[in-house]
Order: structure tokens, then sequence, then C-alpha cells
């Protein structure tokens, strides 16, 4: 009933009174709503900005791959353990394991602490596929450049060569660095680690014997 008495334009700048009262009620009563619909910040008042997202970190990827002479099963139970692939994949590195969190480093959500010289890693197992043959772990926090590192290991096999299997590393991350330089590091790192795999089951020993495994 009260609305009846109103007219439309006073209507209007009443319901915007109330709009603004609701605002001051979010923002702290920083500022004052008058009569005719003016407003006016208290003093010391922070005036409302719009708050633009940051903006999202550029994201790349690179890809390695590599024929390993060994039969799929073999090379499988090698990647499918985070810790015993990393040992075979960085073994030019003396590599001092400090811990493994949550069990076995080849169960989903394993973490695997290690030093490769320049600083701590830790590692998540986030994903072991026993059908497809594939691994997927991630790097926590930034390392060589790079953020929210994601490895993704596929093994497949040659159909004419049973002998042999096909192995591929995806590495996707968020640039830190040199965009340019920062990928070539890390195909670099991608192609280090496969190559040392493909010399171990083609030598049946590692490329280096500076190696030092603690659980």
């Amino acid at each position: 009933f009260f609305f009846g008495f109103l007219s439309f334009a006073e209507m209007t700048r009443l319901i915007f009174i109330w709009l603004m009262a609701g605002v001051l009620l979010c923002v702290g009563r920083e500022a004052h709503v008058y009569a005719d619909g003016t407003v006016k910040m208290s003093p010391g008042a922070t005036p409302i900005q719009d708050k633009q997202p940051a903006p999202a970190p550029l994201r790349g990827s690179v890809t390695a791959s590599a024929v390993v002479a060994g039969p799929l099963g073999a090379v499988w139970d090698i990647v499918r353990d985070l810790q015993r692939f990393l040992t075979h994949a960085t073994p030019g590195v003396a590599v001092s394991w400090i811990n493994v969190e949550g069990g076995e480093s080849s169960r989903i959500g394993a973490h695997v602490e290690y030093d490769l010289g320049y600083g701590h890693v830790v590692s998540e197992v986030m994903g072991i596929d026993e059908e497809k043959h594939a691994l997927t772990f991630k790097t926590l926090g930034a390392s060589e450049g790079v953020a929210n590192l994601v490895v993704q290991l596929s093994l497949l096999p040659i159909t004419d060569d049973l002998g042999s299997c096909f192995l591929q590393m995806r590495r996707t991350f968020d640039y830190l660095d040199d965009a340019h330089e920062t990928a070539a590091s890390q195909k670099r790192l991608g192609d280090q680690g496969l190559r040392h795999i493909k010399e171990y089951f083609a030598t049946g020993k590692h490329a280096s014997q500076n190696l030092i495994l603690k659980k």
C-alpha cells in the first residue's frame, strides 16, 4: 500500500537508495547516501574499484619419444614406479632419495622427494593406467624455470618387434623464465631421460655409477 502513494520517480529513487544502502553494508559503511540519491565517501574511505583477474600464466609443452630395446612389460615395470623411473632416467646426476610419502612410489598420491644437486624436488604420482601403460606425475612448486610441471609417460607396443616398445614423454608446464630457452631446456631434459632409459635396456647398466639411493 505504501508504494501506491509514491510517484514512479519517487519509487525509483527509493529503490536506488535501498540498493546503495546494501552496497554500504558490503563495504563497511564507508560512504553516505543522501535522500537525493547522491553518494559521498567518508574521510579516509577507499573507493570501490573493479578487481581485474590476474592474467593466466603462459603454459607450454614439449614431447620426447624413443624406441626402447626391451619388451613392453619389462619397460613398464620401471616406468610405472616413479622412484624406479627417475632412478633410471637420471643416472648422470647424484640423486639422494630423501623420502617417499604415502607408501610405495608406484601408488597414486605418493610423494617422492629427492635432491638433484640444485635443490630439493618433490613429485607426486597423479595417475597410473595399467591398461594403457601410462604414468602421470607432477612436480610440486617451481623448478628449472617452470612451475606446475606435469609429466605424462606412455608406452606402446611395436607389433612387428615384440622385443621393443615405443616410449613417449610429454612435459607440460607454466613458464617462469624466457619461453624459448625454457622450452629448449625442458625438451633437453626429456630427451636425456629417455636416452638413459634406452641405454639401460641396450647395455643392462646405467650410464653413470654416480648414483646414491636411500629411502
